[in-house]
Formats: structure tokens, sequence, C-alpha cells
């Protein structure tokens, strides 16, 4: 139980260094400090602010749902509701982002963002509150009820609507109350025009609007098409159902549109947002099979029109058709045990979705992997592998064809008991080509299999690479480590919340932060290591922690291909990777 603690502990200090804002409720009666606002808040510096330090938690639309929300044992605000934020003033906010709540993990962010950038994001956040459509109607409602003392512009002798100082003090609520007290002088306005809470609303966004620099509009014309092709048989596919997932830059799922195929296999979406950020991915499903499009697709400026091919497969059970490509392993060193990750990929060079031939138990089996006999704390990529003996595991996910590749991985440690190990697994599969990186951590690895090739240096931690070529099936890899008494665990490139996580066998949540913290390498693998726990097929929350974990580190890559890290192939590789394998997990979630 200690051990689980001071694990909880840990993780949650990393959660800290990588979210952003928690929740936004100021303690009971507390009374914010008086912060001197700019002329003007600019919701359009405030997105930028939002995106590069809030959305990990928040998510990039505000509901709270953003990939490392769940390590948060709070429930996280929506900002999309109005009860959230109407009850709280500008400066309000901007106290509980600068100073802090850490009764509620909320970290203050006054030590990394100064006080107009702090500002910039409050006005952000306000946009959630009241959205485009909201200070619209607003618009037309101020037109007409409050323009005649305010003046169309706002600035009148008695009130400037333009000027922050106005607004930043009240909030929406406390407005409200207001209005509605005996005597207040917009008392006749409400009563002669009939105005409710929600028009009150809506014609305050927009005066409070008037205060602000805000996003230009996103252009909701976007026309998407394309066409449904049996690639099998070369035939267009009619009367398909179809499903278009509109997604944020960060992988988050903004919304969901159905659709069919037309006789002639094609297909329209219409009246889509053509925000640069949102990219479009289209399901269709074929023999109980889920199939996305050949790519994903974004508006580029200036054209309203894009395009997506989707190719569906008629299946085969004729296990020929698909071989092992890779085996990656990554191997690091943590108090008393080997971690070792390997992932197998294989792929489908036919014409043809392999679905692979009914097992003992009855269910389908598409490919094998085994770990070794010593493994402990074993842990899956998804919760369609299965154990079928004591060193066997099985995965029931069709293979289907084309240039995506099929993979699998399994995590798992094996007990350091003295100074040397040997590690032996089973190859089920000819394997042409192994890849091996190891922290160097003072170990020493040998195998007659396996040439040692030129160091790697990423992030300022130094692997060593090995390759192997032309492996067997039913053959064993082996590799003897020595020198284990003399492991240093001071620069793993992981940090101690992440080996720590990764020594006692890492859960989903926790795994992500032991990918976050190895960086470029673990990046480059793609492991997204299932929770051992879940059982052994997949389950809503489950796919929910895959899908984030594949948000958060299509992030990191983004911001390693910002600071340099990675030149402009290998991440737009790498990206490319990454959204297939959230295909993968929408393709899940939907069985």
């Amino acid at each position: 139980m200690k051990i689980a603690r001071r694990q909880f502990v840990l993780m949650i200090a990393v959660a800290l260094a990588l979210v952003g804002f928690v929740l936004f409720i100021p303690q009971a009666n507390a009374a914010p400090p008086k912060q001197q606002p700019p002329e003007k808040l600019s919701a359009v510096d405030g997105e930028a602010v939002f995106t590069q330090n809030c959305v990990p938690c928040h998510g990039s639309t505000g509901k709270g749902d953003g990939p490392t929300a769940a390590s948060i044992n709070q429930v996280l605000p929506d900002f999309t509701d109005p009860a959230t934020l109407n009850a709280l003033s500008p400066s309000e906010i901007f106290t509980v982002v600068k100073e802090g709540r850490m009764d509620r993990m909320m970290p203050p962010w006054k030590n990394k963002l100064n006080d107009e950038q702090i500002w910039s994001a409050v006005a952000y956040l306000l946009t959630f509150n009241a959205p485009e459509e909201v200070v619209q109607s607003g618009e037309a409602v101020y037109s007409a009820a409050c323009a005649s003392c305010h003046n169309a512009d706002g600035v009148s002798a008695d009130v400037d609507l333009t000027a922050t100082t106005t607004w930043v003090d009240v909030s929406t609520d406390a407005l409200l109350t207001s209005f509605a007290s005996s005597g207040n002088v917009h008392q006749p306005v409400l009563q002669e025009q009939s105005l409710g809470d929600a028009e009150v609303v809506s014609a305050l966004a927009y005066a409070r609007s008037l205060s602000m620099d805000l996003p230009a509009p996103v252009p909701q014309d976007g026309v998407l098409t394309g066409k449904v092709v049996n690639a099998t048989t070369g035939e267009p596919m009619p009367n398909l159902g179809l499903v278009l997932y509109v997604l944020s830059n960060d992988g988050n799922i903004l919304d969901t549109i159905t659709g069919s195929s037309a006789e002639d296999g094609t297909y329209k979406f219409e009246n889509l947002q053509r925000e640069h950020t949102v990219t479009f991915v289209v399901e269709a499903v074929y023999e109980n099979i889920q199939y996305y499009s050949d790519e994903t697709a974004v508006f580029v400026p200036d054209s309203n029109e894009t395009t997506l091919d989707v190719s569906v497969y008629d299946t085969t059970d004729d296990p020929s058709v698909i071989s092992a490509t890779t085996l990656h392993r990554l191997i690091a060193f943590v108090p008393g045990a080997i971690s070792i990750t390997d992932i197998y990929v294989y792929k489908n060079s036919s014409d043809k979705t392999f679905i692979g031939v009914p097992g003992a138990d009855g269910l389908p089996e598409t490919v094998k992997f085994a770990v070794p006999a010593d493994a402990e704390n074993i842990s899956l990529q998804f919760d369609t592998s299965r154990q079928i003996d004591d060193t066997t595991y099985v995965e029931s996910r069709p293979v289907i064809p084309g240039k995506r590749d099929y993979s699998v991985a399994v995590s798992y440690n094996i007990p350091i008991n003295g100074r040397t190990a040997e590690v032996k697994t089973t190859l089920m599969d000819d394997i042409p080509v192994v890849n091996l990186l190891m922290a160097a951590q003072g170990a020493e690895l040998s195998s007659a299999q396996l040439q040692r090739e030129q160091d790697r240096t990423i992030q300022g931690q130094t692997y060593q690479q090995f390759s192997g070529a032309n492996l067997s099936a039913g053959k064993e890899l082996r590799m003897t480590f020595k020198g284990l008494n003399k492991l240093d665990f001071s620069n793993t490139g992981m940090g101690g919340a992440a080996a720590s996580a990764i020594s006692a066998g890492p859960s989903q949540q926790t795994l992500m932060y032991g990918i976050l913290a190895l960086g470029v390498l673990v990046i480059g693998f793609v492991v997204f290591v299932a929770n051992r726990s879940q059982p052994a097929f997949a389950t809503a929350e489950t796919l929910v922690a895959q899908r984030e974990r594949l948000v958060a580190l299509l992030n990191e890559l983004e911001l390693m291909h910002e600071s340099g890290d990675i030149d402009h192939t290998t991440y737009r590789q790498l990206r490319a990777q990454y959204r297939e394998e959230l295909k993968g997990v929408l393709a899940q979630a939907h069985d």
C-alpha cells in the first residue's frame, strides 16, 4: 500500500507538470486582489495561450476532456456550460489562474505566464461560455433593447461598454440579479421588450464582446466529398453507412456526422467548419469491419472543398496473406527489474482483410506473440489481445490490407535477481528485421542474434542500438544481460516518477507519463500499453484511455517539431502514424 501511494503522489507531480488549468472555482467569500487589465482583452492571443498551456487538461473545446484530465482526482469544469463561468467575474478567473488553487490541484501560472497572457487566456475562456452564435443572437437583442441608451458602438455618456474596466469586476449572474432588482434602471426596458434571462445573457455577451478582440468567425460552408470502393473487386460500394469524425488538432472528437454512400459509391458532407486545425476522418462499415479513409483531410485556406476516399475489402481466413515485418524492442532498467516493450509489426500484402481463424475458445486469432516465461506485470497494447497459454497471446483484430502497418505491443518486467540475467522470447513468426534500443544505464547486452550499432543520444540520454535480421519462427530470441548490480538510475531519461510507474507495471494512465518523459524514444516506437487489470476485450473506459494517450503523444510530437527536436520529414511520418493508430482506436470504439 505504501508503494502504491508513493507512486500515486509521483504521478500527480508529473501530471501537474504537464497539465494546464484544472478548476476555475474561487474559494468561498475570497475577495480576489485587484488586477490591472489591459485596455482591451484579446481572445485572439488567448487562443494561443490556451492551446499551448491548457488543452492537456481542459481539451481544445473547453469541456474538461483533455488527454490528462483522467489523472486529476476532480471533476473538471465544462466551460461551455454557462453555469460554470457566469458566476465569476473576469478578475476572479484571473486570480485563480495566476495564484492557483492547490487544494483543487490547480497550479499557479504566475511564474510561467505574465499578466497580459493570463488576461488573454481569460478572454478566450469567455468565448467558450459565450460562443459565436450566442454573441450573434445577443447583437440582435442589444440593437432592439439597448442601443437607444448605450448607442450602437457601446459608448455613451453613462458608461463605456468598450472599456475593459467596465466588465472585469462583475459577473453575468451579478448583472442579472442587479437588473431584476426593484427600481433598477433596466427594468422598464426588460418589461417592455419581454426579455427573459437567456436573451439578457446573450445581450450581455455581445456587449462584453465590444471590449475584446475576438477570433474571426469560422466559415461553415465546407464540403467534403469522396467515394467508397471495394478494393478487392474494384467496384463502388453503394448504400453503406458512413460516419464523419471531426477531430481537433489534439485528436479530440469535436463532432460526428452520419451519412451514406450513393448508388455509385460517392458521398458528400456539407456545411462543415473550415477551421484549419480541424481534421476529418470518414468511417465505413463493411461485413462488420470498420474501415477508415485512406488519408485524413483538412480545408486549406481559400478553399471550401476537400476529399477523402474509403477503401473496403472482402475477407479471408487464409493466414498466408499476412507476415511479420519488424520486431521493435525497447529496454530500460528500473529498480529490481528489466523493463521491456515489444512491438510486433505485420503487413497484409493481399487484397483481402484477414479475419483470423477460430481458436480453441471459438474467438478469432489473427496473430500470435509470446513473452518470456519469467515475465511479470504484463500489459497489452489492445484489449483485443488475450492469453492462450502460460507465455502465448493472440490478437483478434482483423489485419487490413494497404499501406498501413498492423502492430501489437506488449510490455513486461523481467525481475533482476543477481548480476546477470538471460531473457528468452519464443518467436511465433519469421521476423525479417529486429530493432532494439537499450537505455545506457551500465548494463551490458550480448546476443548471438544481434549486432551492436552506433549509439544514439536522444534529449541528453544515451541509448545503445542493436539490430538483427531473418530470425525464424519457433526459435528463441536470446539476450544476456551483465552488470545488473551496477545499474545507474540517476539519468535514465525517464525521471523518477516514470521509472517508478514502469517498475510497478504501468497502468494506462501512468504509462502515458512515462511515455511523455521518455520523449523521442518511445514516441518513435509508438507504444500504447493498456491497463493489465482491464478485461480481455475492449471497454469504453479502456478505449478512451488509449485515445487520450494518442492525443498526448500527438501534442508532444507537435511541441518537439516546433522546438526543432525532430526534423520535418520524421514529424510528418510520425504524425501520420499516430493518426492511423487513432483510427484503430475509433474502430474499436464502435465494435
